[in-house]
């Protein structure tokens, strides 16, 4: 992987609907608004498998639900 520049930057999601922007969406909404990428890097990649797949589970649900909208960065935090 090749590291992007500007990971000291405010955390952006990117507008994929997957598990992992799910995570960073309710990360910034609910622990760490300014939040910077690096800093989420590290939070991400200290969650357990089945907290990631969690987040895989519940973004597949929003989007075969076509429920995904700005409410879910309020959603569960696993």
């Amino acid at each position: 992987k090749n590291a992007k520049s500007g990971t000291k930057g405010k955390m952006c999601p990117s507008p994929t609907k997957n598990g992992r922007n799910l995570c960073a969406l309710r990360w910034l909404k609910q622990t760490k608004s300014n939040g910077t990428t690096e800093e989420f890097n590290a939070y991400y990649s200290s969650l357990t498998s089945t907290q990631c797949t969690e987040y895989d589970n519940d973004a597949a649900n929003l989007v075969a639900t076509d429920t995904w909208s700005k409410s879910v960065c309020d959603g569960k935090r696993y």
